[in-house]
């Protein structure tokens, strides 16, 4: 499964194991930003344990340097979203290009973020 080969509803129906052998990171959020599913790859690539995730605000209490116009600002401010593109993290001041594809889907009430190195 590559990242522009997936629809919304597939990621979403994966069970946790299934989530956690994906080979790039996904975060799943309800539309206010609060997680609902963070997998293995995003947790070693992020250095963030699920645990400390789950419950909370992504854009405000976890990934702060994700809360810009490009990311943060695309999901609230769009009712469908799927987007990928090139994105450059600071996260520790080390930087890391990545690519980021933004889901969002009217019916489900849910926002997704994948991201592969």
């Amino acid at each position: 499964m590559n990242l522009d080969s997936l629809e919304i509803a597939e990621i979403r129906a994966l069970s946790v194991e299934e989530l956690n052998n994906l080979p790039y990171g996904v975060i799943e959020m309800s539309t206010d930003g609060i997680v609902h599913r963070y997998n293995k790859y995003e947790s070693d690539a992020a250095g963030l344990s699920s645990e400390s995730v789950i419950g909370r605000n992504f854009f405000k209490e976890v990934a702060l340097c994700l809360n810009d116009h490009m990311v943060a600002e695309r999901f609230f401010g769009a009712e469908v979203l799927d987007t990928t593109f090139e994105y450059v993290f600071s996260f520790r001041l080390r930087p890391n290009n990545v690519t980021l594809r933004l889901f969002k889907d009217k019916s489900g009430g849910m926002m997704l973020l994948l991201r592969h190195v």
